[in-house]
């Protein structure tokens, strides 16, 4: 069990904070930075607090990668996709349990980052080589009052 940072997650990536209209991020994460397995945690994308989420799309870019995921962030592992089968079929992706649509984040005054990651949680994995990548698109807007 690792946890691993896809582009828009690492140490120097800040979250995109846009006062009005939309937000995309596109994060990947390369698999030859080593195979995945059960229990790792890859942390995406980077919100801001405040920000609403609008949709959120994952897809794998080689077809002998097959791992069963969840996707959700640090409060709710499972908060955008509870069970996903993620591997390239067709170049699906798979999309955004609806329940989760509208979610703003709402972060403490006294948290130290102000900020949250939409992370990939992987349950079991069927398939692994060490190619390809996982791709994360993220929509989200931040006009919107601030969470109470």
């Amino acid at each position: 069990m690792a946890t691993l940072k896809g582009t828009k997650a690492t140490d120097g990536a800040q979250p995109r904070f846009v006062e009005t209209g939309a937000v995309q991020v596109l994060s990947t994460y390369d698999l030859s930075n080593g195979a995945l397995s059960a229990g790792d945690v890859v942390q995406m994308v980077k919100i801001p607090h405040g920000a609403i989420i609008d949709d959120v799309k994952v897809k794998m870019s080689v077809a002998e990668n097959k791992a069963v995921v969840q996707v959700g962030d640090g409060n709710d592992t499972s908060r955008y996709f509870g069970s996903a089968s993620l591997s390239l079929v067709g170049g699906a992706a798979i999309t955004m349990d609806t329940d989760a649509f509208g979610y703003q984040y709402n972060l403490s005054d006294d948290a130290a980052d102000q900020y949250d990651t939409i992370d990939i949680v992987v349950g079991t994995v069927t398939s692994a080589t060490a190619t390809g990548t996982i791709t994360m698109l993220v929509s989200y807007h931040c006009d919107e009052a601030d969470p109470a």
